[in-house]
Protein backbone atom coordinates (compact mmCIF):
# COMPACT_ATOMS: atom_id res chain seq x y z
CA UNK A 1 0.00 0.00 0.00
CA UNK A 2 1.29 3.69 -0.72
CA UNK A 3 0.04 6.81 1.29
CA UNK A 4 0.97 9.94 -0.28
CA UNK A 5 0.86 13.70 0.97
CA UNK A 6 3.17 16.49 2.54
CA UNK A 7 5.41 16.21 5.23
CA UNK A 8 5.57 19.01 7.68
CA UNK A 9 5.73 20.11 11.14
CA UNK A 10 2.78 21.82 12.46
CA UNK A 11 3.54 24.89 14.88
CA UNK A 12 6.58 23.13 15.41
CA UNK A 13 5.54 20.48 17.57
CA UNK A 14 3.99 17.74 15.41
CA UNK A 15 5.43 16.10 12.59
CA UNK A 16 2.99 14.97 9.95
CA UNK A 17 1.74 14.10 6.75
CA UNK A 18 -1.17 14.98 5.64
CA UNK A 19 -2.57 13.64 2.21
CA UNK A 20 -5.83 12.07 0.47
CA UNK A 21 -6.92 8.39 0.24
CA UNK A 22 -9.72 5.86 0.19
CA UNK A 23 -12.01 5.53 3.13
CA UNK A 24 -11.75 1.95 3.13
CA UNK A 25 -7.78 1.95 3.31
CA UNK A 26 -7.48 4.33 6.23
CA UNK A 27 -9.97 1.99 7.71
CA UNK A 28 -8.16 -1.00 7.30
CA UNK A 29 -4.85 0.18 8.44
CA UNK A 30 -6.06 1.86 11.61
CA UNK A 31 -7.90 1.55 15.04
CA UNK A 32 -9.47 2.63 17.62
CA UNK A 33 -7.73 3.42 20.84
CA UNK A 34 -10.06 1.68 23.31
CA UNK A 35 -7.98 3.42 26.11
CA UNK A 36 -9.46 6.71 24.91
CA UNK A 37 -12.19 6.39 22.07
CA UNK A 38 -16.25 6.31 23.29
CA UNK A 39 -17.51 2.98 22.69
CA UNK A 40 -19.18 3.29 19.13
CA UNK A 41 -23.13 3.18 19.15
CA UNK A 42 -24.50 1.02 16.93
CA UNK A 43 -27.21 3.05 16.30
CA UNK A 44 -24.90 5.94 14.99
CA UNK A 45 -22.85 3.51 13.09
CA UNK A 46 -26.31 2.91 11.24
CA UNK A 47 -26.85 6.61 10.92
CA UNK A 48 -23.40 7.05 10.12
CA UNK A 49 -23.59 4.32 7.03
CA UNK A 50 -26.72 5.64 5.58
CA UNK A 51 -25.34 9.65 5.39
CA UNK A 52 -22.31 8.08 3.28
CA UNK A 53 -24.17 5.92 1.15
CA UNK A 54 -26.60 8.58 0.25
CA UNK A 55 -26.19 11.91 1.41
CA UNK A 56 -25.26 14.77 -0.68
CA UNK A 57 -23.70 16.97 1.64
CA UNK A 58 -20.91 14.53 2.96
CA UNK A 59 -18.18 16.69 3.91
CA UNK A 60 -15.88 16.11 6.68
CA UNK A 61 -12.17 17.44 7.94
CA UNK A 62 -9.38 15.29 7.75
CA UNK A 63 -9.32 12.19 9.83
CA UNK A 64 -6.61 12.39 12.34
CA UNK A 65 -4.61 9.14 13.10
CA UNK A 66 -1.24 8.59 14.91
CA UNK A 67 1.95 6.37 13.95
CA UNK A 68 4.40 5.06 16.31
CA UNK A 69 7.49 5.05 13.83
CA UNK A 70 9.83 2.84 16.26
CA UNK A 71 9.61 -1.04 16.22
CA UNK A 72 13.33 -2.01 17.20
CA UNK A 73 15.97 0.08 19.14
CA UNK A 74 18.13 0.63 15.68
CA UNK A 75 14.87 2.66 14.69
CA UNK A 76 15.85 5.30 16.80
CA UNK A 77 18.57 6.71 14.88
CA UNK A 78 16.81 6.52 11.63
CA UNK A 79 14.13 8.17 13.18
CA UNK A 80 15.91 11.20 14.49
CA UNK A 81 17.93 11.61 10.51
CA UNK A 82 14.30 11.79 8.93
CA UNK A 83 12.98 14.80 11.64
CA UNK A 84 16.17 16.46 11.16
CA UNK A 85 15.54 16.09 7.55
CA UNK A 86 12.61 17.10 7.31
CA UNK A 87 13.30 20.27 9.30
CA UNK A 88 16.22 21.82 7.58
CA UNK A 89 14.53 21.47 4.04
CA UNK A 90 17.35 20.27 2.25
CA UNK A 91 17.59 17.07 0.60
CA UNK A 92 15.54 14.04 -0.18
CA UNK A 93 15.75 11.29 2.18
CA UNK A 94 14.64 7.60 1.63
CA UNK A 95 15.13 5.35 5.23
CA UNK A 96 13.19 1.88 5.71
CA UNK A 97 11.44 2.41 9.72
CA UNK A 98 9.54 -0.30 11.32
CA UNK A 99 8.67 -1.98 8.23
CA UNK A 100 7.59 1.31 6.50
CA UNK A 101 9.53 3.14 3.53
CA UNK A 102 9.61 6.29 3.38
CA UNK A 103 10.75 8.95 0.39
CA UNK A 104 10.55 12.42 1.15
CA UNK A 105 11.63 14.97 -1.90
CA UNK A 106 11.84 18.22 -1.67
CA UNK A 107 10.69 20.82 -3.90
CA UNK A 108 11.43 24.27 -4.35
CA UNK A 109 9.91 27.33 -6.14
CA UNK A 110 11.09 30.87 -6.06
CA UNK A 111 9.52 33.73 -3.85
CA UNK A 112 7.37 35.77 -5.84
CA UNK A 113 9.33 39.20 -5.11
CA UNK A 114 12.68 37.76 -4.40
CA UNK A 115 14.89 35.62 -6.58
CA UNK A 116 17.39 34.54 -3.84
CA UNK A 117 14.24 32.71 -1.76
CA UNK A 118 12.58 29.89 -1.89
CA UNK A 119 8.99 28.83 -0.98
CA UNK A 120 9.63 24.95 -0.04
CA UNK A 121 7.02 22.03 -0.21
CA UNK A 122 7.93 18.54 0.96
CA UNK A 123 5.86 15.65 -0.68
CA UNK A 124 6.52 12.20 0.93
CA UNK A 125 5.25 8.71 -0.10
CA UNK A 126 5.16 6.14 2.58
CA UNK A 127 4.98 2.07 1.15
CA UNK A 128 4.28 -0.89 3.39
CA UNK A 129 2.42 -4.42 3.03
CA UNK A 130 -0.43 -3.92 5.11
CA UNK A 131 -0.13 -6.92 6.48
CA UNK A 132 3.07 -5.89 7.99
CA UNK A 133 0.91 -3.10 10.31
CA UNK A 134 -0.94 -6.21 11.88
CA UNK A 135 -0.85 -5.27 15.51
CA UNK A 136 0.53 -1.75 15.09
CA UNK A 137 -2.09 -0.05 13.05
CA UNK A 138 -2.10 3.92 13.22
CA UNK A 139 -4.58 5.22 15.92
CA UNK A 140 -7.67 7.05 15.38
CA UNK A 141 -7.35 10.40 17.50
CA UNK A 142 -10.02 11.83 15.53
CA UNK A 143 -12.51 10.11 12.60
CA UNK A 144 -13.13 6.70 14.62
CA UNK A 145 -16.83 7.03 13.72
CA UNK A 146 -16.28 7.89 9.89
CA UNK A 147 -13.79 5.00 9.37
CA UNK A 148 -15.47 2.10 11.64
CA UNK A 149 -18.76 2.27 9.18
CA UNK A 150 -16.93 1.54 5.97
CA UNK A 151 -16.24 -2.09 4.63
CA UNK A 152 -15.46 -3.46 1.14
CA UNK A 153 -19.17 -3.93 0.37
CA UNK A 154 -19.97 0.36 1.42
CA UNK A 155 -21.19 2.06 -1.93
CA UNK A 156 -18.14 5.30 -0.59
CA UNK A 157 -15.51 2.75 0.38
CA UNK A 158 -12.86 3.63 -2.50
CA UNK A 159 -13.83 7.43 -2.25
CA UNK A 160 -11.09 9.14 -1.15
CA UNK A 161 -11.07 11.66 2.17
CA UNK A 162 -8.22 14.04 3.39
CA UNK A 163 -6.13 12.56 6.43
CA UNK A 164 -3.56 14.05 8.72
CA UNK A 165 -0.75 11.33 9.85
CA UNK A 166 1.10 12.07 13.22
CA UNK A 167 4.19 10.51 13.23
CA UNK A 168 5.51 9.60 17.11
CA UNK A 169 9.29 8.43 18.04
CA UNK A 170 8.33 5.79 20.12
CA UNK A 171 5.81 4.39 22.08
CA UNK A 172 5.43 6.65 25.18
CA UNK A 173 5.36 9.80 23.14
CA UNK A 174 2.45 7.94 20.91
CA UNK A 175 0.54 7.21 24.52
CA UNK A 176 0.70 10.58 25.50
CA UNK A 177 0.00 12.63 22.76
CA UNK A 178 -2.80 10.45 21.53
CA UNK A 179 -4.71 11.38 24.82
CA UNK A 180 -3.71 15.00 24.79
CA UNK A 181 -4.73 15.88 21.21
CA UNK A 182 -8.09 13.72 21.63
CA UNK A 183 -8.90 15.77 24.65
CA UNK A 184 -8.15 19.12 23.01
CA UNK A 185 -9.84 18.19 19.76
CA UNK A 186 -13.13 17.34 21.94
CA UNK A 187 -12.58 20.66 24.86
CA UNK A 188 -10.74 23.01 23.51
CA UNK A 189 -12.77 23.79 20.34
CA UNK A 190 -16.09 25.49 20.57
CA UNK A 191 -18.55 24.36 18.29
CA UNK A 192 -22.01 26.22 16.91
CA UNK A 193 -24.47 25.24 19.27
CA UNK A 194 -26.70 22.79 17.59
CA UNK A 195 -29.97 25.76 17.62
CA UNK A 196 -27.45 27.79 15.11
CA UNK A 197 -26.75 24.70 13.01
CA UNK A 198 -30.22 24.21 12.64
CA UNK A 199 -31.27 27.83 12.20
CA UNK A 200 -28.89 28.05 9.03
CA UNK A 201 -30.11 25.30 7.16
CA UNK A 202 -34.43 25.52 8.30
CA UNK A 203 -34.02 28.54 7.29
CA UNK A 204 -32.91 28.90 4.15
CA UNK A 205 -35.60 27.63 1.84
CA UNK A 206 -33.75 28.76 -1.63
CA UNK A 207 -30.57 26.54 -0.54
CA UNK A 208 -32.17 23.54 0.71
CA UNK A 209 -35.80 23.41 -0.59
CA UNK A 210 -38.67 21.34 0.93
CA UNK A 211 -37.84 18.60 -1.06
CA UNK A 212 -34.13 18.12 0.57
CA UNK A 213 -35.25 18.64 3.48
CA UNK A 214 -37.34 15.48 3.34
CA UNK A 215 -35.53 13.04 1.13
CA UNK A 216 -32.30 13.99 1.83
CA UNK A 217 -30.10 11.78 4.51
CA UNK A 218 -28.51 14.69 5.99
CA UNK A 219 -31.90 16.03 7.37
CA UNK A 220 -35.38 14.27 7.41
CA UNK A 221 -39.24 14.95 6.99
CA UNK A 222 -38.89 16.35 11.04
CA UNK A 223 -36.88 19.33 8.85
CA UNK A 224 -39.22 19.79 6.58
CA UNK A 225 -42.34 19.93 9.49
CA UNK A 226 -40.23 22.06 11.31
CA UNK A 227 -39.52 24.68 8.80
CA UNK A 228 -43.63 24.38 8.33
CA UNK A 229 -44.10 25.01 12.25
CA UNK A 230 -41.76 27.69 12.79
CA UNK A 231 -42.94 29.41 9.68
CA UNK A 232 -47.01 29.44 10.57
CA UNK A 233 -46.43 30.26 14.76
CA UNK A 234 -46.29 32.96 16.92
CA UNK A 235 -44.63 31.45 20.21
CA UNK A 236 -46.18 34.68 21.71
CA UNK A 237 -49.21 32.88 21.73
CA UNK A 238 -48.01 30.42 23.49
CA UNK A 239 -46.52 32.40 26.19
CA UNK A 240 -45.56 29.05 29.00
CA UNK A 241 -44.30 27.15 25.83
CA UNK A 242 -42.21 30.31 24.72
CA UNK A 243 -40.87 30.40 27.90
CA UNK A 244 -38.94 27.27 28.09
CA UNK A 245 -38.08 27.07 23.94
CA UNK A 246 -37.87 30.55 22.48
CA UNK A 247 -34.05 29.94 22.43
CA UNK A 248 -34.11 26.51 20.99
CA UNK A 249 -37.49 26.14 19.35
CA UNK A 250 -35.59 24.61 16.14
CA UNK A 251 -33.75 21.96 18.29
CA UNK A 252 -37.11 21.46 20.12
CA UNK A 253 -39.09 20.69 17.36
CA UNK A 254 -36.30 18.90 14.99
CA UNK A 255 -35.75 16.41 18.42
CA UNK A 256 -39.68 15.63 19.40
CA UNK A 257 -40.80 15.81 15.58
CA UNK A 258 -38.22 12.64 15.40
CA UNK A 259 -39.31 11.36 18.28
CA UNK A 260 -42.98 11.67 17.08
CA UNK A 261 -42.33 10.14 13.82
Amino acid sequence: MRLTGIIDYTIANFLCVRGFASRLELSEISKSDESIQRDLIESHRGEMESFLSNGKFTFFPEVILGANMCGIESDKEKIDILRETVRAENKPIRPTINSIKYFVKRNAAKKENNNLAFDVTQTIIMEFDKTSLAGKEFLRIDGNHRLSAVNERSSYAEKRIPFCLLLFRDAAETDKFCRALFYNINTKQIPLRMEQNLKVIIESKQTFDDDTMINDPSFGENYFLTRQIVKSTDLSDYPFLKMFISENKFTYFVEVLKLLL
